[in-house]
């Protein structure tokens, strides 16, 4: 099973003043509710099920599948977050125990009352937050990164070189403002329209033509392993590409929505349904009674009530397939 990994550059504070803190005070929420641009209700419904879960935890429910994985969508309504198919770096910490140095335990930053919860310490399964590099972790990482071509050599050989770039870019972003990152899994699936968070903040990795000012580390990490980014040809990014966004949509039919903030596409979608629904009903009714009556002024109102109906109808259902093709079509296509 396939794994979309997302980068989130955020700070503890952050974490407590979008997440642990309106879980505590619900009066909290409002304010934080305009900050997003959502409906107060989506807000406070969405925090009632998280305090809900505190006390109604199952025994295979861990802190990062119930409340990691959340903090990485808050975050995402925020600022910008970044995607990296597959490139998970819980799985690098877990085989090389000397990197454990640069995440710091949710365990130690979680309030009093959810210590008692269970952390597996990182990714362990598809919807799940990941581990935390804290901020001073972060620059120490990249600092590594560019002098120990051992540590360079393990990222890349686990990441290969445009997934190990997407890395390079989200530590760059964070150290530039001064914040930790937080990794987490299924987020967004880029491909099939789906995000849990704000996807127009998720920055994608799939462009080599443009340059950015920092890339010169990076180029200097591939130079002291004896590579170039010149050995990307086209054929090569293709089959990275390839490889991190492999199986990107098998899991959308599994998503559990539960809890998760909606997006504006999302309540948008939501309203949309709502009136087609109300468009269709009332004329329904009085086709059904003009059928049954016989009178032809109340049967050709119906009908001609019913259009605007049927036209919206018509429209949910195009757009549903398009999407549901869209998916299968980019699937054949990997």
């Amino acid at each position: 099973m396939g794994f979309d990994v997302t980068y989130h550059p955020i700070s503890i504070d952050e974490m407590y003043q979008w997440y642990f803190n309106p879980l505590q005070d619900a009066t909290l929420v409002p304010a934080l509710a305009k900050q997003w641009n959502l409906p107060v209700e989506s807000v406070n419904e969405f925090f009632a099920n998280q305090r809900e879960k505190l006390t109604k935890l199952e025994e295979t429910e861990s802190f990062e599948s119930v409340h990691g994985l959340q903090i990485a969508a808050v975050q995402g309504l925020q600022r910008n977050y970044f995607y990296n198919r597959g490139c998970l770096i819980t799985d690098i910490v877990t085989e090389n125990p000397e990197f454990q140095k640069y995440v710091l335990s949710f365990q130690e930053i979680v309030p009093e009352p959810m210590k008692s919860m269970t952390f597996v310490g990182g990714i362990d399964e598809n919807w799940c937050g990941g581990v935390f590099i804290p901020p001073q972790s972060v620059k120490q990482l990249m600092n590594d990164l560019i002098k120990n071509t051992a540590i360079a050599k393990k990222f890349i050989d686990d990441f290969g070189v445009s997934g190990f770039r997407m890395f390079w870019k989200s530590l760059l972003y964070a150290n530039k403002n001064q914040l930790g990152l937080l990794e987490a899994t299924e987020v967004i699936f880029p491909f099939g329209d789906e995000s849990i968070s704000d996807s127009s903040r998720c920055v994608m990795g799939y462009s080599w033509e443009t340059k950015e000012p920092d890339d010169k580390w990076f180029a200097q990490i591939l130079t002291s392993l004896g590579m170039s980014e010149k050995v990307m040809t086209n054929e090569t990014i293709a089959s990275e590409n390839a490889r991190r966004l492999e199986s990107r949509n098998q899991n959308l039919d599994q998503q559990d929505t539960n809890g998760v903030v909606p997006t504006k596409k999302m309540l948008f979608r939501m309203k949309f349904y709502i009136i087609t629904f109300c468009l269709l009903v009332p004329p329904a009714i009085l086709y059904a009674i003009a059928m049954t009556t016989g009178i032809k002024a109340l049967l050709i109102t119906s009908i001609i009530l019913l259009i605007p109906g049927l036209l919206c109808g018509f429209s949910c259902v195009i757009e549903l397939y398009i999407l549901r093709y869209l998916n299968w079509f980019g699937n054949e296509q990997e």
